[in-house]
């Protein structure tokens, strides 16, 4: 079964535990300045203008994987987060995440950017 990729409207509960499964991994990074990160990814989210930001899921058999978080603007698209879940790391969910979006801003006639830092968790080290 292929990684699906999609806008997340309605995040369930299942949705929730899984994503803040690899915030925490966020939370607990020294990499990046988390002062200011919530404690729970549903916080977090709660927080964000859903006017601006867009989260979208990576799936395999129904559960999600991956994620990102995008802001739109008029031309661009800009990655803010991108995170795969422990299980998942180094199996390309970050680059089928990063190709279908790519081809989604290009549809609705917008660039993907990434070249802000992108938090990406490989199997055995964490890149920014």
């Amino acid at each position: 079964m292929p990684v699906t990729v999609e806008v997340l409207t309605n995040i369930s509960e299942q949705d929730y535990q899984d994503i803040d499964k690899s915030y925490q991994q966020i939370v607990a990074s020294t990499l990046i300045s988390t002062s200011d990160l919530p404690s729970t990814f549903e916080q977090f989210w709660l927080g964000i203008d859903k006017a601006v930001f867009n989260l979208y899921g990576a799936r395999f058999n129904s559960r999600l994987i991956g994620w990102v978080l995008i802001s739109h603007a008029v031309i661009e698209w800009n990655v803010e987060l991108l995170c795969v879940g422990l299980p998942n790391q180094g199996r390309g969910v970050g680059e089928r995440i990063l190709q279908v979006l790519t081809k989604q801003a290009a549809k609705a006639g917008c660039q993907l950017l990434t070249d802000k830092p992108i938090i990406y968790f490989e199997k055995h080290a964490t890149k920014i």
